[in-house]
């Protein structure tokens, strides 16, 4: 009788209880840096994989410095932010590591975790006031009392030396992520764990005993994550700890805490039509009539876009030819070809500008000559509103260098610092030429070529395969009509790339469709709302356009989609996607399974 007493209590009770209900927004993230290198618009190697495993997932990063901590109204643009102090990701200055922090920024950062947002960054965040007085106290405490951010991520620290000590995993990674000190080694170091809503990750370790070293701490609606170094997701061919593998799981998981527990998996396919991989062929401007004929016949013939940069040295009568070409794009390579690293701002302004006037035509993209990029021509193209460049070379074989996913480009000069809406596209590090530059030689027999071109098409066929494919990332090739165009044989480095890339369902397009979609990203934020065994996905847009053929991946098939354009739905095994014919600012999608 007191079995069917509560039985009947329970169905009044859902009777009267609202239907389930989930709200989050589809992961976008914002990743704090002003860059490395020399400030050209390079970015550290742990942001490169950041960069790669998120767009992976679907949640396209952005970078901004930390002028975006006073804006509130744009951090909630983001669900995730990831926020390094440590050189390499800044460079080290007061203005620019993450080290130094207003109480109203540290304020802004609390704010935003309570209403939902996913916090990673480490045990250095806000240690000094912005005047460079150590917050710590000379006791070497750390806590609420002088770290606003104390409650945030549920913790109390203190400064003390880990000599002897080594940070083991117990989630993510397999064991030592940081191997034992055998020197001095100060650091902050959790001593106090003060929120009941804390898991541990990873413990320093020694014969003394241990300490928290990696912690999740769910603070009202969102997440704190505070790495004892940041070094610890940083890769170790870098002066950091960890590998590709183990940094792109902890990354995965973040992304897994920004979904609320989730009980639908929805990730956005970044490439047109749910393709996994992109291909941009673009050439630089080299070569004579014959040989771009070569090239032109061939990309028309099959369908090919491709993009080509000009300059002075080329041909007007073929430039003519290519912008008659309906499914090629012109772009820039500069009117001199000039080492723009030799130029001030003045000089570089004066020559783009002289570029856009020879050429009578308005740019959407840049190539710097010899692909030597500066901070005053990123500034300046910045400044002249191209889309992006594509210069800084991508390898992935030897060493993190460039990106297979666009980003949009931070620059630092002289305790100057800004973020630009400038893309950067990278290319193949290595081109044509570099393989094939014997060409100019007289004495170069077919035995050399034919050996030449088996050596290039086999560092295309493994940055494809390797860098590219495995990454579910985007090749963008340097060519020149002067060696691959040389010839019937050189072309079929080309030909045997396109093969590639459409036998594995690549999209192949141009530079302008890839920066115009990745910019498209920026400006869209998803709302999906989890209803029981429903989902509902709304779009909204900073600037109002129509994104074509935007693509999710659903974990199970639904039963039912209701959507006011067309759409397709396809299986792809254990997984199914779902493609958009058009999407604008309030369009909703109904998922039923």
């Amino acid at each position: 009788m007191n079995f069917l007493r509560k039985y009947l209590i329970i169905l009044s009770l859902m009777a009267f209880c609202p239907m389930f209900s989930l709200q989050y927004q589809l992961p976008k993230v914002l990743f704090l840096s002003t860059g490395d290198g020399e400030g050209n618009g390079t970015i550290s190697d742990g942001l490169v994989i950041a960069n790669e495993v998120f767009a992976n997932l679907g949640a396209i990063v952005r970078i901004e410095n930390r002028k975006i901590l006073h804006n509130p109204q744009l951090m909630e643009q983001y669900s995730i932010i990831i926020a390094p102090t440590i050189y390499g990701y800044h460079d080290g200055d007061r203005l620019y590591s993450l080290s130094y922090l207003s109480e109203i920024e540290m304020q802004n950062i609390d704010n935003w975790v309570k209403n939902g947002g996913t916090l990673v960054s480490d045990v250095y965040l806000g240690r000094n006031m912005l005047a460079g007085q150590d917050r710590i106290s000379r006791e070497g405490d750390f806590n609420n009392e002088n770290w606003s951010l104390s409650q945030c991520f549920g913790v109390e620290m203190k400064e003390m030396n880990m000599i002897n000590y080594s940070i083991e995993a117990t989630k993510i990674w397999n064991g030592t992520i940081v191997p034992m000190f055998n020197k001095d080694e100060w650091t902050p170091v959790i001593t106090k764990i003060t929120s009941s809503e804390i898991d541990t990750i990873a413990e320093w370790t020694s014969s003394k005993g241990k300490f928290p070293a990696l912690t999740v701490n769910k603070y009202f609606s969102g997440n704190a994550v505070l790495l004892g170094n940041f070094s610890m997701i940083h890769p170790a061919i870098d002066n950091g700890f960890s590998n590709s593998i183990e940094i792109g799981d902890f990354y995965k998981y973040v992304y897994d805490l920004s979904l609320k527990n989730a009980t639908h998996k929805i990730k956005l396919a970044v490439w047109e039509k749910g393709a996994n991989s992109a291909l941009c062929l673009t050439f630089n401007a080299n070569g004579n009539k014959e040989q771009y004929e070569r090239i032109l016949d061939f990309t028309t013939k099959e369908k090919i876009p491709a993009t080509f940069f000009v300059n002075s040295g080329i041909d007007k009568e073929i430039i003519q030819k290519i912008s008659l070409n309906q499914i090629h794009e012109l772009a820039s390579g500069s009117y001199r070809r000039i080492d723009y690293r030799t130029l001030d701002y003045s000089q570089t302004i004066t020559e783009l500008l002289i570029s856009e006037n020879i050429f009578n035509s308005k740019s959407q993209g840049f190539r710097f000559p010899f692909t030597n990029n500066s901070f005053w021509g990123m500034f300046s193209l910045n400044e002249l509103d191209f889309a992006y460049d594509s210069s800084i070379g991508v390898n992935h074989i030897e060493f993190y260098n460039g990106s297979v996913f666009p980003y949009n480009i931070p620059i630092f000069k002289d305790n100057f610092y800004q973020t630009l809406d400038i893309l950067e596209i990278s290319p193949n590090l290595h081109d044509d030429w570099f393989y094939l530059k014997s060409i100019d030689s007289k004495d170069y027999d077919n035995k050399e070529m034919n050996s030449d071109i088996l050596k290039y098409d086999t560092y295309l066929k493994n940055s494809w395969e390797r860098a590219i494919k495995a990454n579910n990332g985007l090749m963008t090739v340097i060519a020149h009509p002067a060696y691959s165009g040389f010839n019937n044989e050189t072309l079929t480095i080309i030909k045997n790339t396109v093969n590639r890339a459409k036998q594995d369902k690549a999209w192949i397009t141009t530079l302008d469709s890839v920066a115009k979609r990745w910019n498209q990203f920026y400006n869209l934020s998803i709302l999906i709302i989890e209803n029981n065994n429903s989902v509902e996905l709304t779009f909204s847009q900073k600037q109002t356009s129509t994104i074509n053929n935007l693509s999710f991946i659903l974990d199970k098939k639904p039963s039912n989609i209701i959507f006011t354009n067309s759409f397709t739905i396809d299986s792809l095994g254990d997984t199914f996607l779902l493609n958009l014919s058009t999407v604008t600012d309030n369009d909703k999608v109904i998922i039923t399974y």
